[in-house]
């Protein structure tokens, strides 16, 4: 018990030395915890916008469908699917949709888009495309020829809210079908893919343009746990038989999704093992540096009887009390720094061009807080702190008195 209050007075004794050591610990972990968050911010950010605007948590379509978005292969009995859907305790909402390749044509130009018949209101329920229209207003129930489309695509074309465009499709009957759709809203989403290839009418004007009386080709749900994708996927499944339909979560419609997160997961790791490692070295030479300084102290109480292992014992429980500081300091300056960037964001524009490619991914980067990558990197910092430690004890240790009186 003297040695730990005798490690307490000395770590208070010089507040110089106390700081520099914590301040090493505590902003390298600083450092670390805010590299951290901002690629959680950043996972979560494709996996919520690809979900969010678009994707939903589960799809249900005809067998093939997804191929090649043939409005012939619209779903058998939408009734039933229809049914099944609300039954299913974890499906929090869903809607119907009719999805075609589309050619969009202005007096200036012509593009090939994917076109998306929605039920308005069901679809505000299960994505956030309704709070997107940056221009204009959202598609309403009866607006059987309106059409809103994105902000790149609508640039792309040369309109703007209120004017024509003509919709060119290949309807269910073999019959090449064009009709006349006003703009009624522009959409900002932020995502480059998504703002330059999207476009949407109402589900009722898809219908009559592609021949379809009153089916749809697929349905988006919205689950209450994103996480059980995977067993709800398997409940429709067995619910609805898997002969007739493809029934998919957002990772399997979106497997390069998944595989850039995998990827830029493993480049993360190697960056913050490279960066907890320098942090490492650079904790270890503060250590030492502060072992060397006492050098003539640690003489000084080896001369009056102090042993080695006495000596280790009070370096090792200094270590421990800076090693505490350092931790909590560090978790308090990366919160604060996650806390102001997590309001604000941080803005990768200089990397836009990067961006774009990847499906989901804006500009603005939000970090997110993960409670154990805070806990995580904290104990292991504390541990290596100490660890580390054990050498310059060591090193002390061994330390003849008269000689360490003599050192200047």
């Amino acid at each position: 018990m003297i040695f730990l209050k005798m490690a307490w007075r000395n770590v208070l004794r010089r507040p110089s030395r106390t700081l520099i050591t914590v301040s090493a610990i505590g902003f390298g972990l600083a450092l670390f915890v805010f590299l951290w968050a901002l690629a959680d911010g950043f996972y979560a950010q494709l996996v919520d916008n690809s979900t969010g605007f678009y994707l939903g948590h589960i799809q249900v379509s005809a067998r093939g469908f997804r191929v090649e978005y043939d409005p012939k292969l619209s779903l058998p009995q939408p009734e039933r699917i229809a049914d099944v859907l609300k039954s299913n305790n974890q499906v929090q909402s869903f809607s119907p949709r009719i999805e075609t390749q589309a050619f969009l044509n202005s007096a200036a130009k012509s593009t090939g888009v994917l076109l998306t018949g929605i039920d308005p209101e069901n679809e505000a329920r299960v994505t956030v495309l309704s709070t997107a229209v940056k221009e204009g207003e959202y598609l309403g129930a009866e607006d059987g020829q309106s059409i809103i489309l994105g902000k790149k695509l609508a640039e792309k074309l040369g309109v703007g809210v209120g004017e024509k465009l003509v919709v060119t499709v290949s309807a269910a009957d073999g019959t090449l079908a064009q009709e006349a759709f006003r703009v009624k809203g522009i959409l900002e989403t932020g995502i480059e893919s998504f703002d330059n290839y999207f476009a949407f009418v109402t589900l009722k004007g898809a219908q009559r343009i592609l021949a379809l009386e009153n089916n749809v080709t697929s349905f988006v749900a919205a689950l209450k746990d994103k996480t059980l994708a995977d067993k709800t996927s398997q409940e429709l499944k067995t619910a609805l038989g898997q002969d007739r339909y493809d029934i998919q979560t957002w990772e399997e419609i979106m497997p390069i999704l998944v595989q850039m997160i995998g990827l830029f997961n493993l480049v993360l790791n190697i960056i913050l093992g490279i960066v907890f490692v320098v942090i490492a070295i650079g904790i270890a030479n503060t250590i030492m540096m502060s072992v060397i300084e006492r050098t003539r102290e640690f003489g000084i109480v080896m001369a009056i009887g102090t042993k080695g292992s006495q000596v280790v014992r009070l370096i090792i429980f200094e270590t421990v009390f800076l090693g505490l500081f350092g931790v909590l300091l560090g978790n308090a300056a990366g919160s604060l720094l996650i806390s102001i960037f997590g309001k604000f964001g941080l803005n990768l524009s200089g990397l836009a061009p990067s961006l774009k490619t990847l499906p989901g991914a804006m500009a603005v980067i939000y970090p997110k807080i993960v409670l154990q990558h805070l806990v995580i990197p904290s104990l292991i910092l504390f541990a290596v702190t100490v660890i580390i430690a054990f050498y310059p004890s060591m090193k002390a240790a061994r330390l003849k008195p008269v000689e360490a009186i003599r050192f200047v």
